[in-house]
Protein backbone atom coordinates (compact mmCIF):
# COMPACT_ATOMS: atom_id res chain seq x y z
CA UNK A 1 0.00 0.00 0.00
CA UNK A 2 2.68 2.64 -1.19
CA UNK A 3 0.26 5.19 -2.34
CA UNK A 4 -3.18 4.36 -1.00
CA UNK A 5 -6.00 5.97 -2.28
CA UNK A 6 -7.51 7.81 0.82
CA UNK A 7 -11.71 9.17 0.45
CA UNK A 8 -12.50 11.91 2.81
CA UNK A 9 -16.36 11.66 4.59
CA UNK A 10 -17.87 14.99 6.31
CA UNK A 11 -20.48 14.15 8.52
CA UNK A 12 -22.59 16.03 12.18
CA UNK A 13 -21.33 15.53 14.83
CA UNK A 14 -23.62 17.14 17.29
CA UNK A 15 -25.56 19.80 17.36
CA UNK A 16 -25.83 22.36 20.26
CA UNK A 17 -26.70 25.73 21.31
CA UNK A 18 -24.51 29.33 20.95
CA UNK A 19 -25.38 32.96 21.82
CA UNK A 20 -25.24 34.94 18.97
CA UNK A 21 -25.08 39.03 20.40
CA UNK A 22 -26.28 40.41 17.31
CA UNK A 23 -29.77 38.18 17.27
CA UNK A 24 -29.66 38.39 21.30
CA UNK A 25 -30.52 34.81 21.81
CA UNK A 26 -29.26 31.24 21.35
CA UNK A 27 -29.14 30.00 17.95
CA UNK A 28 -28.09 26.06 16.96
CA UNK A 29 -25.03 25.00 15.91
CA UNK A 30 -24.09 21.66 14.03
CA UNK A 31 -20.17 20.72 14.87
CA UNK A 32 -18.76 18.71 11.91
CA UNK A 33 -16.01 16.32 11.26
CA UNK A 34 -14.41 14.35 8.68
CA UNK A 35 -13.50 10.69 9.02
CA UNK A 36 -11.17 8.96 6.00
CA UNK A 37 -11.55 5.39 4.22
CA UNK A 38 -8.04 4.42 3.16
CA UNK A 39 -8.15 1.33 0.02
CA UNK A 40 -7.24 -1.88 1.86
CA UNK A 41 -7.90 -0.53 5.55
CA UNK A 42 -11.23 -2.74 5.78
CA UNK A 43 -13.81 -2.95 8.53
CA UNK A 44 -13.77 -6.56 9.81
CA UNK A 45 -17.75 -5.75 11.42
CA UNK A 46 -19.06 -4.42 8.17
CA UNK A 47 -16.87 -6.19 5.56
CA UNK A 48 -16.27 -2.53 4.13
CA UNK A 49 -13.81 0.02 4.52
CA UNK A 50 -12.91 1.25 8.29
CA UNK A 51 -13.50 5.18 9.02
CA UNK A 52 -10.83 6.74 10.01
CA UNK A 53 -9.80 9.96 12.16
CA UNK A 54 -6.95 12.23 10.57
CA UNK A 55 -4.99 10.73 13.33
CA UNK A 56 -5.60 6.74 12.39
CA UNK A 57 -5.07 8.32 8.89
CA UNK A 58 -1.84 9.18 9.31
CA UNK A 59 -0.76 6.09 10.83
CA UNK A 60 -2.27 4.02 8.21
CA UNK A 61 -0.09 6.50 5.73
CA UNK A 62 3.04 6.56 7.87
CA UNK A 63 2.87 2.32 8.23
CA UNK A 64 2.45 2.03 4.81
CA UNK A 65 5.57 4.05 4.16
CA UNK A 66 7.65 2.60 6.36
CA UNK A 67 6.62 -0.84 5.04
CA UNK A 68 7.70 0.65 1.37
CA UNK A 69 10.89 1.10 3.41
CA UNK A 70 11.24 -2.03 4.83
CA UNK A 71 11.02 -3.45 1.71
CA UNK A 72 13.34 -1.41 -0.04
CA UNK A 73 15.72 -2.12 2.64
CA UNK A 74 15.69 -5.50 2.56
CA UNK A 75 16.21 -5.05 -1.23
CA UNK A 76 19.24 -3.22 -0.37
CA UNK A 77 20.85 -5.59 1.86
CA UNK A 78 20.83 -8.33 -0.47
CA UNK A 79 22.55 -6.46 -3.26
CA UNK A 80 25.23 -5.48 -0.80
CA UNK A 81 25.39 -8.80 0.50
CA UNK A 82 25.92 -10.30 -3.08
CA UNK A 83 28.08 -7.63 -3.51
CA UNK A 84 30.18 -8.75 -0.74
CA UNK A 85 30.05 -12.57 -1.68
CA UNK A 86 31.68 -11.24 -5.13
CA UNK A 87 34.31 -9.00 -3.61
CA UNK A 88 35.54 -12.29 -1.28
CA UNK A 89 35.37 -14.23 -4.23
CA UNK A 90 37.84 -12.30 -6.34
CA UNK A 91 39.46 -11.11 -3.63
CA UNK A 92 40.55 -15.19 -2.96
CA UNK A 93 41.16 -15.45 -6.76
CA UNK A 94 43.90 -12.76 -6.97
CA UNK A 95 45.49 -13.99 -3.64
CA UNK A 96 46.09 -17.49 -5.57
CA UNK A 97 46.89 -15.40 -8.99
CA UNK A 98 49.54 -13.31 -6.93
CA UNK A 99 50.74 -16.79 -5.29
CA UNK A 100 51.49 -18.30 -8.49
CA UNK A 101 48.52 -19.85 -9.43
CA UNK A 102 47.53 -20.28 -12.70
CA UNK A 103 43.76 -19.68 -14.10
CA UNK A 104 43.28 -22.82 -14.87
CA UNK A 105 44.77 -24.44 -11.48
CA UNK A 106 42.70 -22.43 -8.86
CA UNK A 107 40.33 -25.15 -7.13
CA UNK A 108 36.77 -24.85 -5.91
CA UNK A 109 33.78 -22.84 -7.28
CA UNK A 110 32.80 -19.22 -6.71
CA UNK A 111 28.85 -18.86 -7.00
CA UNK A 112 27.23 -16.01 -8.91
CA UNK A 113 23.26 -15.52 -9.19
CA UNK A 114 23.10 -19.08 -7.64
CA UNK A 115 25.00 -20.91 -9.77
CA UNK A 116 28.28 -22.46 -9.10
CA UNK A 117 31.84 -21.72 -11.26
CA UNK A 118 34.90 -22.14 -11.34
CA UNK A 119 37.66 -19.21 -11.51
CA UNK A 120 38.20 -18.84 -14.75
CA UNK A 121 34.27 -18.84 -15.69
CA UNK A 122 33.67 -16.57 -12.85
CA UNK A 123 36.23 -14.50 -13.90
CA UNK A 124 34.67 -13.68 -17.20
CA UNK A 125 31.35 -12.92 -16.07
CA UNK A 126 31.86 -10.55 -13.27
CA UNK A 127 35.00 -8.70 -14.85
CA UNK A 128 34.82 -9.96 -18.53
CA UNK A 129 31.52 -9.23 -18.82
CA UNK A 130 30.30 -13.06 -20.06
CA UNK A 131 26.40 -13.82 -19.98
CA UNK A 132 26.28 -15.92 -16.73
CA UNK A 133 24.29 -19.14 -17.20
CA UNK A 134 20.98 -19.15 -15.92
CA UNK A 135 20.14 -20.29 -12.38
CA UNK A 136 17.55 -23.60 -12.23
CA UNK A 137 15.10 -22.08 -10.18
CA UNK A 138 16.15 -23.55 -6.51
CA UNK A 139 18.67 -24.95 -7.45
CA UNK A 140 21.24 -24.42 -4.39
CA UNK A 141 18.26 -25.88 -2.16
CA UNK A 142 18.12 -28.66 -4.83
CA UNK A 143 22.08 -29.14 -4.11
CA UNK A 144 21.41 -29.26 -0.27
CA UNK A 145 18.76 -31.29 -0.24
CA UNK A 146 20.52 -34.04 -2.62
CA UNK A 147 23.68 -33.84 -0.39
CA UNK A 148 21.60 -34.63 2.29
CA UNK A 149 19.95 -37.31 1.19
CA UNK A 150 23.29 -38.81 -0.31
CA UNK A 151 24.93 -38.67 2.94
CA UNK A 152 24.01 -42.25 4.63
CA UNK A 153 24.89 -40.32 8.32
CA UNK A 154 21.38 -38.89 7.73
CA UNK A 155 17.80 -40.62 7.62
CA UNK A 156 15.56 -39.27 5.60
CA UNK A 157 13.23 -39.37 7.73
CA UNK A 158 14.98 -36.53 10.14
CA UNK A 159 16.26 -34.02 6.72
CA UNK A 160 14.90 -30.47 7.49
CA UNK A 161 15.12 -27.12 5.51
CA UNK A 162 13.04 -24.39 3.85
CA UNK A 163 11.20 -26.06 0.18
CA UNK A 164 8.84 -24.33 -1.87
CA UNK A 165 6.56 -26.01 -4.30
CA UNK A 166 3.08 -25.48 -6.33
CA UNK A 167 2.49 -22.27 -3.54
CA UNK A 168 3.08 -24.40 -0.65
CA UNK A 169 5.94 -24.51 2.08
CA UNK A 170 7.67 -27.58 3.59
CA UNK A 171 9.82 -28.36 6.08
CA UNK A 172 10.11 -31.43 5.97
CA UNK A 173 11.98 -33.65 2.90
CA UNK A 174 10.30 -36.20 2.74
CA UNK A 175 6.63 -34.38 2.68
CA UNK A 176 8.13 -31.83 -0.51
CA UNK A 177 9.80 -34.81 -2.17
CA UNK A 178 6.08 -36.52 -2.07
CA UNK A 179 3.75 -33.38 -3.34
CA UNK A 180 6.78 -32.61 -5.83
CA UNK A 181 5.39 -36.17 -7.17
CA UNK A 182 8.41 -38.13 -6.85
CA UNK A 183 7.75 -39.86 -11.32
CA UNK A 184 10.25 -42.38 -10.57
CA UNK A 185 8.42 -44.49 -7.83
CA UNK A 186 4.98 -46.22 -8.68
CA UNK A 187 2.22 -45.06 -6.87
CA UNK A 188 2.26 -47.69 -4.07
CA UNK A 189 5.13 -46.87 -3.62
CA UNK A 190 4.56 -42.88 -3.09
CA UNK A 191 2.03 -43.48 -1.00
CA UNK A 192 3.86 -46.04 1.19
CA UNK A 193 6.43 -43.62 1.42
CA UNK A 194 4.68 -40.68 2.55
CA UNK A 195 2.54 -42.79 5.31
CA UNK A 196 5.29 -44.48 6.58
CA UNK A 197 7.36 -41.33 6.80
CA UNK A 198 4.54 -39.66 8.55
CA UNK A 199 3.97 -42.34 10.76
CA UNK A 200 7.36 -42.99 12.33
CA UNK A 201 8.32 -39.70 12.73
CA UNK A 202 7.90 -37.90 16.41
CA UNK A 203 7.39 -41.49 17.61
CA UNK A 204 8.79 -42.28 20.69
CA UNK A 205 11.99 -44.56 20.70
CA UNK A 206 11.76 -48.35 21.01
CA UNK A 207 8.22 -47.97 19.76
CA UNK A 208 6.72 -51.33 18.19
CA UNK A 209 4.97 -51.42 15.01
CA UNK A 210 1.79 -53.84 15.39
CA UNK A 211 0.76 -55.84 12.42
CA UNK A 212 -2.19 -53.99 12.28
CA UNK A 213 -0.33 -50.42 11.82
CA UNK A 214 1.67 -51.61 9.20
CA UNK A 215 -1.01 -53.04 7.08
CA UNK A 216 -3.60 -49.66 7.73
CA UNK A 217 -0.77 -47.75 6.00
CA UNK A 218 0.32 -50.20 3.18
CA UNK A 219 -2.66 -50.34 1.51
CA UNK A 220 -1.10 -51.44 -1.45
CA UNK A 221 0.30 -54.72 -0.21
CA UNK A 222 4.15 -53.53 -1.18
CA UNK A 223 6.11 -53.44 2.18
CA UNK A 224 3.83 -55.37 4.62
CA UNK A 225 6.24 -58.25 4.63
CA UNK A 226 9.30 -56.16 5.08
CA UNK A 227 7.69 -53.67 7.58
CA UNK A 228 5.74 -56.00 10.00
CA UNK A 229 7.38 -56.03 13.94
CA UNK A 230 9.86 -53.45 13.44
CA UNK A 231 10.66 -50.94 16.37
CA UNK A 232 10.86 -47.31 15.57
CA UNK A 233 14.71 -47.65 14.82
CA UNK A 234 14.63 -50.20 12.54
CA UNK A 235 11.79 -48.49 10.46
CA UNK A 236 14.03 -45.05 10.10
CA UNK A 237 16.15 -47.16 8.85
CA UNK A 238 14.27 -49.83 6.46
CA UNK A 239 13.12 -46.31 5.05
CA UNK A 240 16.73 -44.93 4.20
CA UNK A 241 17.46 -48.62 2.85
CA UNK A 242 14.29 -48.91 0.80
CA UNK A 243 13.71 -45.06 -0.52
CA UNK A 244 17.01 -42.99 -0.33
CA UNK A 245 18.24 -44.26 -3.64
CA UNK A 246 15.37 -43.36 -5.38
CA UNK A 247 14.66 -40.08 -3.54
CA UNK A 248 18.59 -38.73 -5.11
CA UNK A 249 17.57 -39.89 -8.41
CA UNK A 250 14.52 -37.86 -8.33
CA UNK A 251 16.68 -35.04 -7.25
CA UNK A 252 18.95 -35.25 -10.06
CA UNK A 253 15.77 -35.76 -12.15
CA UNK A 254 14.62 -32.52 -11.08
CA UNK A 255 16.89 -30.55 -13.01
CA UNK A 256 20.20 -31.06 -11.67
CA UNK A 257 21.84 -33.65 -13.48
CA UNK A 258 24.66 -34.34 -11.62
CA UNK A 259 24.67 -32.74 -7.24
CA UNK A 260 27.60 -31.18 -8.10
CA UNK A 261 27.45 -29.86 -11.75
CA UNK A 262 28.76 -26.04 -12.72
CA UNK A 263 27.84 -23.43 -14.69
CA UNK A 264 30.43 -23.08 -17.87
CA UNK A 265 30.85 -20.20 -19.99
CA UNK A 266 31.74 -21.00 -23.10
CA UNK A 267 34.79 -20.05 -24.84
CA UNK A 268 35.71 -18.38 -21.18
CA UNK A 269 39.26 -17.38 -21.69
CA UNK A 270 38.37 -14.93 -24.56
CA UNK A 271 36.54 -12.42 -22.15
CA UNK A 272 40.01 -12.18 -20.43
CA UNK A 273 43.65 -10.70 -21.05
CA UNK A 274 46.13 -14.12 -21.36
CA UNK A 275 48.57 -11.71 -19.62
CA UNK A 276 48.06 -12.21 -15.70
CA UNK A 277 49.49 -9.39 -14.82
CA UNK A 278 47.22 -7.58 -16.94
CA UNK A 279 44.10 -9.71 -15.24
CA UNK A 280 44.78 -8.72 -11.78
CA UNK A 281 44.84 -5.10 -12.79
CA UNK A 282 41.22 -6.09 -14.56
CA UNK A 283 40.12 -7.73 -10.79
CA UNK A 284 41.26 -4.80 -9.53
CA UNK A 285 39.55 -2.11 -11.39
CA UNK A 286 36.61 -4.32 -10.69
CA UNK A 287 36.94 -4.66 -7.43
CA UNK A 288 37.20 -1.01 -6.66
CA UNK A 289 34.32 -0.60 -8.58
CA UNK A 290 32.36 -2.93 -6.38
CA UNK A 291 33.50 -1.09 -3.13
CA UNK A 292 32.42 1.90 -4.55
CA UNK A 293 29.11 0.54 -5.24
CA UNK A 294 28.78 -0.96 -1.73
CA UNK A 295 29.39 2.61 -0.57
CA UNK A 296 26.59 4.25 -3.02
CA UNK A 297 24.36 1.58 -1.57
CA UNK A 298 25.41 2.08 2.51
CA UNK A 299 24.26 5.44 1.26
CA UNK A 300 21.46 4.65 -0.10
CA UNK A 301 20.42 2.08 2.88
CA UNK A 302 20.86 4.95 5.67
CA UNK A 303 18.89 7.15 3.88
CA UNK A 304 16.14 4.48 3.45
CA UNK A 305 16.09 3.68 7.12
CA UNK A 306 16.23 7.41 8.51
CA UNK A 307 12.98 8.26 6.26
CA UNK A 308 11.61 4.43 7.72
CA UNK A 309 12.61 5.59 11.38
CA UNK A 310 10.96 9.23 10.59
CA UNK A 311 7.96 7.29 9.88
CA UNK A 312 7.78 5.30 13.01
CA UNK A 313 8.75 8.45 15.11
CA UNK A 314 5.71 10.35 13.72
CA UNK A 315 3.38 7.38 14.73
CA UNK A 316 4.46 7.16 17.98
CA UNK A 317 4.59 11.02 18.46
CA UNK A 318 0.13 10.79 17.41
CA UNK A 319 0.04 7.78 19.99
CA UNK A 320 1.39 9.64 22.51
CA UNK A 321 -0.62 13.01 22.00
CA UNK A 322 -3.84 10.65 21.80
CA UNK A 323 -2.97 9.22 25.11
CA UNK A 324 -2.57 12.61 26.55
CA UNK A 325 -5.79 13.27 25.12
CA UNK A 326 -7.38 10.53 26.91
CA UNK A 327 -5.87 10.90 30.43
CA UNK A 328 -6.64 14.69 30.34
CA UNK A 329 -10.60 13.52 29.56
CA UNK A 330 -10.48 10.94 32.71
CA UNK A 331 -8.77 13.10 34.64
CA UNK A 332 -11.26 16.36 33.84
CA UNK A 333 -14.07 13.77 34.84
Amino acid sequence: MANPTISAIDFNLATYKVYDAALGYDVDRTAQGTLYTVEGVEDPATGGLRKLSMAELVMVVCLARAAEKEKAIIDLMKTMSDNTSILESLTDIETKLLAGTSIDAIPGYYTYQGVKYNALDFLAIVVGGATPVAAITGSDEMVTLGNQLADTSNHVVDITGAYSYDGSNYTKAWEYLYARGLDNMSQSERYNFYNICDLVEGLPDGYVFSDAEVINISGYGVVNDVWLGMTKEDMVDQIDATYREKLVQYVQMLGLGNLDETGSITNAASYLPSSTDELITEIESKMDSLNSFSQQKMIELQSETNKRDQSYDLITNILKSLNTVEIGIVNNI
